[in-house]
């Protein structure tokens, strides 16, 4: 029907009920003329405990009220979490004085979520290594590797060598990391070197001289620095892994976000790895029957040829027979 819109939210309304069933509600504005119908409402009494309406309750249980910023708000629990984004407010005992809320970032947080970026961006420039090259060497720096993973990687270690599409996704991987990204803090902020993370950073227990996984971009952090962008500029760095530069509310750019669109091709589903991976397991199947093809072809090949062998052999049988039926008889016609 035009002008119906549906609306699933949820909407509270408290007022008197003549009646305890109830099953649409119209409101109509006069005004304007439009009507608006609430269906699918369930009635609910707050003296009732289970099955049971007290007749004299010494309290009874009502939803909680607020107001924020002015606005009065009623939500039926005291954990409401839809009002701040990110932020959940637990009501403990009501009051009649105003509340200041100071709500600061988790620095904890933002810092093991880049270090844990960095984790997984050096354990995959590691396996790609291993995979194209036949430096062992690559193994004994690879400090994370359990026995099971260093097991596989001697085994499959050079497996892609001279693969053009790894080394491309490397170097274009390397390029994302070390390339600048526009913040609010301009050519103070937008390298990852800013914050402490770089080839040729300081890592806590390592010496800053040249060293093979340097060479390799493998990249490391200095703690101290990345400490201190987060706790002296933390829109910055929010900024440096991706921002909206175009303001329309969507993240178009930083490092994390290039790291997204460029992967993305590689790990959808139907994307690169899954085509070549098909691809792989077409080009097994379609030679694994080729190899049952031919081995049939083998045996019926063996059976014909015993069949042939077999009458050459029978055929040699009845020659030699025959010839020592003629060597008998030229025995007994001499003999005479």
């Amino acid at each position: 029907m035009t002008g119906v819109q549906t609306c699933a939210l949820p909407i509270y309304f408290q007022f008197q009920l003549q009646q305890s069933e109830i099953d649409t509600i119209n409101l109509r504005n006069r005004n304007t003329h439009r009507l608006i119908t609430l269906k699918n409402i369930r009635v609910r009494d707050t003296r009732v405990r289970g099955e049971y309406t007290p007749v004299k309750p010494l309290s009874t249980v009502s939803d909680a009220l607020l107001s924020m910023d002015g606005i009065e708000i009623t939500r039926d629990s005291n954990n409401i979490n839809d009002l701040i984004p990110g932020v959940e407010l637990s009501l403990h005992k009501e009051g009649d004085r105003e509340v200041s809320l100071t709500i600061e970032r988790d620095r904890e947080v933002i810092k093991e979520a880049i270090i844990e970026l960095v984790g997984n961006y050096n354990q995959l420039l590691t396996h790609m290594d291993i995979l194209t090259r036949r430096d062992e060497s690559v193994i004994e720096d690879a400090l994370f590797l359990n026995e099971d993973e260093k097991e596989w990687a001697k085994k499959n270690l050079g497996l892609f060598l001279g693969n053009q599409s790894l080394r491309q996704l490397k170097t274009r991987l390397q390029n994302i990391m070390m390339n600048p990204y526009p913040t609010s803090g301009e050519s103070e902020l937008s390298l990852l070197a800013h914050i402490g993370i770089a080839t040729n950073a300081t890592a806590p227990g390592r010496q800053s001289s040249l060293s093979k996984t340097r060479l390799r971009g493998y990249l490391q952090i200095e703690e101290t620095k990345l400490d201190s962008a987060i706790s002296g500029h933390p829109d910055w760095v929010k900024e440096l892994f991706g921002s909206d530069r175009d303001k329309d509310l969507i993240i178009d750019n930083g490092v994390a976000f290039s790291l997204d669109q460029y992967l993305k091709p590689y790990v959808n589903t139907g994307g690169i790895i899954s085509s070549r991976l098909n691809g792989l397991d077409n080009k097994i199947s379609r030679k694994n029957r080729d190899i049952a093809s031919y081995n049939r072809h083998l045996e019926d090949y063996e059976a014909e040829l015993k069949r042939k062998y077999g009458k050459m052999e029978a055929a040699l049988n009845a020659l030699e027979k025959s010839s020592q039926a003629l060597d008998n008889l030229n025995s007994t016609g001499s003999n005479r």
